[in-house]
């Protein structure tokens, strides 16, 4: 009898739930937890037996002390075999679509994009490659040795099997503590403990009640050393595993050598590498009978049936045998051809003895982790490469390589600064310092420091003109300029600088990037004509370029400011290349600021649905950048307020971060904006007037004068709410003049429209405020001026007059979602004598804006898992939409979708 067998029923009863809730779409991950020796590995297999037997795919991998410094090594394991096994059709079949960004953690690069945003574009990428063998097994032994992208990846994964047909089962030892591998603990839907072996089960292995009382004291009831102390009996628990180590050096003499060598391979143990590492004239002969002895366990690659064997083995040998052995595995594996990454794990194990070859191979096994979205492996590898140490001359090379290696981890992001800095200090030549210098002015900036990174890149602009590549000296006074635009303490250097920049033609993608900047300068105090001028320019010359320009933050910027000059078809058109490529490459700083900007968008055109739609979108990423997360959720909050939904909305601020610790930056500022029309919404006006009079303090700041985020209206309603009127006509007026110096239709009609209401709301001037909207993309302004002068008109007696605005301010508010707005003039109208149709609670107007993105996309032939992979969400979420959707629609199938949706569809054109 084998004692990992015995007392595992209900565990096993478990595992097989998970199995079977699998099946029914609903996969969860399992943990199995034990000390060494207890049968994880054994209850692994039974796993890997009941999902065989189910008709499962199982993919398997076992994780190893050398396999924690080979990025994704766990992750390889899993796929790598299958993929490689499959016809060509298949996998291409596994790798189509958004699975194909798993590429370059599996080593298939040229299956991959050129540029992806690791690591969230591979985890992105292995979710949908799991969902490609549905229904599917990934097993997982020994996962707190996983490498972290490995675990990083199995915890993507783990949030994401609501729907799937997928269970992840994986074994860790008890008593591991790691971040990474207690949230994956966290994650865990079942933990299912292996205790010991109780008497009764001590009993039933040994067959001899005399010695169970000896055995339980020698063995605590584990496995494994059960089976040890049935050799021997008289042995303690503390001479068990020095007769295992007996036994091994009671057979041939090569066997222990060759154990040894297995131990340093632990995982990628080749036989023709294993007999090379261990020296001996037999290996094979070595290798079976270790086998036989139950040391080894059979098959390929050669690995101990028992961890805790692997260990006294390692433990055994001194800490130079053990360097020495990994120098020469490495050696022999260089020479066999294989990869760096596979190489280098072996390096971090040996002693430094600044050889250069060592050196090559770390920076490039570095290079490709960091490429995988593994820059925690990238950092230890470029950590070691130093300590060889490196040629002087490639210092710093190596020291720009980990700081973008340790920026990347994000856990210290001063240390990073330091050896950016360094990295450029040993930078004389001209040529290579701009791309260091604009690394090191990224993590200075990102760390608060805007002032000292601007003037690091000053300095470098003048020693780099005239020596460095013209295109090098654009890119960074671009970004000294994007930099200088967004705070206080820069913006009148910015300011005096663009000045010199307003003629330029921009010939080249760099002084298209300079020219986005002049737009955005231009927005700040100039007209909107001057801003579409100069931001047309910009994007015209990036679209033509490739496609790291549309990525970068001088266009977003620009495409910014674009949507306050009511340029918005010009915005929405490059937003789809952007959007388009940004989903191809898995970039989560692409889509969620593509997002946010169509948000935006949608908000000034008046479409609160399609606002909600495309914030939620972005919200839903990992990772979200902090000058993103602002702007993000004050437009979903100001959606949220226009559907009448307080509370989302007050969940929505409290994703924005906004407060008095929100740094004083252009693009964040408006988070106040959104938080003080919540705040007058709930009654709480000084609130909202401390909100959007910081705000305005804030725009002074910064020079702003551009009226296209009202502070002063929002201000100038709460201070009528106080009796201040003179000091809200103030701030009204100043804002007619604003608007009327910017020049677009939107701001003027708004501006109207308050004025109009400020000096008491007669209806000929809302009516000419109305007549100015209706000729602006501005919808949902358009509706409330509407609603406004009707209600105006009642107030005065005119009911019969009055119905007519107040019905077209109604349906145009319907047609906005701006449910809040249809109610106010739904109510309107009743009093007014009209008799507005009943608002509805079924057909297109009822679903929620997550409801409808889903309905579109399927109605356009889109199939449930390219939605869920085009918005980010579980098929699960699809799934659930959909229905909701049918529901409210009246319809049972998706072929009737777009009949029901095109009512709705009509009235938002």
């Amino acid at each position: 009898m084998i004692a990992t067998v015995i007392e595992r029923d209900q565990q096993r009863a478990r595992v097989a739930a998970a199995l079977d809730r699998a099946l029914d779409r609903n996969g969860s991950l399992v943990l199995i937890e034990g000390p060494a020796g207890i049968g994880r590995s054994t209850e692994l297999e039974a796993a890997r037996r009941a999902a065989r037997e189910r008709g499962m795919t199982v993919l398997a991998a076992r994780a190893s002390e050398l396999e924690q410094a080979f990025a994704f090594g766990v992750i390889r394991q899993l796929f790598e075999r299958e993929l490689l096994s499959a016809s060509a059709d298949r996998r291409a079949a596994l790798l189509s679509d958004a699975a194909v960004l798993a590429a370059p953690a599996l080593g298939l690069d040229g299956k991959a994009p050129a540029v992806v945003d690791a690591p969230f574009s591979v985890l992105h990428g292995l979710h949908w490659l799991a969902a490609g063998f549905e229904p599917v097994l990934l097993a997982v032994d020994d996962a707190h040795l996983a490498d972290p992208a490995s675990l990083r990846a199995l915890l993507y994964l783990a949030t994401r099997l609501e729907g799937q047909a997928i269970a992840i089962v994986v074994t860790v030892r008890s008593g591991e503590r790691a971040p990474l591998l207690d949230e994956l603990t966290v994650a865990a839907d079942t933990v299912v403990p292996l205790p010991p072996l109780s008497t009764e089960g001590i009993a039933a292995f040994l067959g001899a009640p005399e010695l169970v009382a000896a055995a339980e004291r020698a063995t605590g009831g584990i496995p494994f050393l059960l089976e040890e102390f049935a050799r021997a009996p008289a042995e303690t628990s503390r001479t068990l595993m020095a007769s295992v180590l007996l036994r091994l050096a009671r057979l041939p003499a090569a066997a222990t050598a060759v154990a040894r060598a297995v131990a340093v391979l632990d995982g990628h143990a080749e036989l023709r590498h294993v007999a090379a590492l261990a020296q001996v004239p037999d290996a094979p002969a070595a290798v079976e009978a270790l086998v036989e002895a139950g040391f080894l366990k059979p098959g390929r690659p050669l690995g101990f049936a028992q961890t805790m064997v692997r260990g006294a083995v390692r433990e055994q040998m001194t800490h130079a045998e053990r360097a020495d052995l990994h120098a020469r595995a490495a050696t022999l594996l260089r020479a066999a051809g294989l990869r760096p990454e596979l190489v280098a794990p072996h390096l971090l194990a040996t002693e430094p003895a600044g050889d250069a070859e060592v050196v090559r191979l770390l920076r490039a096994a570095a290079t490709r982790a960091l490429h995988q979205g593994a820059p925690e492996t990238a950092r230890e590898y470029l950590r070691r490469a130093l300590r060889e140490p490196p040629e002087p001359g490639t210092v710093g090379e190596i020291l720009s390589a980990l700081g973008e290696a340790e920026w990347c981890c994000g856990e210290d992001l001063e240390a990073a600064t330091e050896h950016l800095r360094e990295a450029l200090a040993r930078t004389p030549d001209p040529k290579r310092r701009p791309a260091r210098a604009l690394a090191l002015h990224q993590a200075i900036f990102v760390s608060g420091r805007l002032v000292e990174a601007y003037e690091l890149l000053e300095r470098e602009i003048e020693l780099a003109r005239g020596a460095a590549d013209p295109e090098d000296v654009w890119r960074m006074e671009a970004a000294l300029s994007s930099i200088g635009l967004l705070n206080p303490a820069t913006v009148g250097r910015a300011n005096g600088r663009l000045a010199r920049f307003e003629q330029l033609e921009g010939a080249t993608p760099g002084e298209g990037l300079q020219l986005a900047n002049v737009a955005c300068w231009k927005w700040a105090a100039g007209t909107a004509a001057e801003t579409v001028e100069h931001g047309r320019r910009a994007l015209a010359d990036a679209r033509a370029q490739a496609a790291d320009a549309l990525d970068s933050i001088p266009i977003y910027e620009a495409l910014w400011v674009l949507t306050y000059a009511d340029a918005h078809e010009l915005a929405l058109e490059v937003l789809e290349d952007t959007l388009a490529d940004a989903r191809a490459r898995g970039s989560v700083f692409g889509v969620s600021t593509s997002c946010a900007l169509r948000a935006l968008i949608a908000w000034q055109r008046g479409d609160v649905t399609a606002a909600e739609q495309e914030a939620r979108t972005a919200a839903v990423l990992p990772g979200l950048s902090a000058f993103v997360r602002p702007p993000l959720f004050g437009t979903l909050a100001l959606a949220l307020v226009a559907r009448g939904d307080l509370e989302g909305a007050e969940r929505a601020i409290a994703e924005s971060g906004c407060g008095p610790s929100l740094p004083e930056f252009v693009c964040l500022n408006p988070a106040f904006y959104a938080r003080g029309v919540l705040r007058a919404a709930q009654g709480r006006y000084d609130e909202a007037l401390a909100d959007f009079t910081e705000f305005g303090e804030r725009s002074a700041r910064i020079r702003l004068r551009n009226p296209g985020d009202p502070w002063r209206l929002g201000a100038a309603d709460c201070l009528r709410q106080r009796g201040a009127h003179a000091e809200a006509s103030r701030l009204v007026d100043e804002q007619l003049e604003l608007a009327r110096r910017w020049g677009t239709a939107s701001a003027l009609g708004v501006a109207l429209h308050a004025h109009a209401l400020a000096h008491g709301s007669t209806p000929d001037a809302l009516r000419a405020a109305a007549d100015v909207l209706a000729d602006s993309p501005a919808r949902l302004e358009h509706a409330r001026c509407l609603v406004d002068l009707g209600g105006a008109l009642r107030r005065t007696n005119q009911r019969a007059a009055a119905r007519e605005p107040l019905r077209e301010g109604l349906e145009l508010a319907r047609r906005c979602g701006a449910d809040a707005l249809v109610r106010r003039a739904h109510d309107e109208l009743v009093v007014a004598g009209g008799r507005p149709r009943r608002l509805m609670f079924s057909g297109p107007e009822a679903l929620t804006p997550s409801e409808r993105r889903v309905a579109e996309l399927a109605a356009s032939g889109h199939s449930n898992r390219e939605i869920a992979q085009l918005l980010f969400v579980t098929t699960k979420t699809v799934d659930n939409h959909l229905a909701r959707a049918y529901s409210k629609l009246g319809i049972s199938s998706r072929g009737e979708l777009a009949g029901a949706l095109q009512s709705a569809v009509e009235e938002l054109a």
